[in-house]
């Protein structure tokens, strides 16, 4: 079972991929077993999804260059370490810890930076 769709992916990033392809659902086999291979599992359906897609995302953006679109489109612009970057703050954000209840203290958030800030 993946924790995230092709359609899913296609939502966050522009690709000439279908939903279905074989490729893709290659990728997102790849992402999911990141995620079991680091012990995120525990997390929410919602999270993992999100992890998940982002994760396949940036595995699309490393084999395709970005396409030539608008900085304002909504898909499709963004190298693949923003992607790596989305999902490390929610990997960070979800962190479950005894004394925070699953909330990770700001400290560690603000560490989990965007490679460009």
């Amino acid at each position: 079972m993946s924790y995230c769709t092709g359609a899913d992916v296609k939502a966050i990033i522009d690709t000439e991929l279908e939903a279905d392809d074989p490729e893709l659902e290659n990728l997102i086999a790849e992402s999911d077993q990141e995620i079991v291979d680091r012990g995120l599992t525990g997390r929410s359906a919602l999270t993992l999804q999100y992890i998940s897609k982002y994760l396949t995302a940036e595995q699309l953006a490393m084999k395709n260059p970005i396409p030539d679109k608008s900085i304002s489109d909504s898909t499709g612009t963004h190298a693949p370490e923003y992607y790596r970057a989305m999902a490390e703050r929610r990997i960070a954000e979800t962190q479950m810890t005894p004394t925070t209840g699953g909330v990770v203290p700001g400290a560690v958030i603000d560490n989990a930076k965007f490679p460009w800030e």
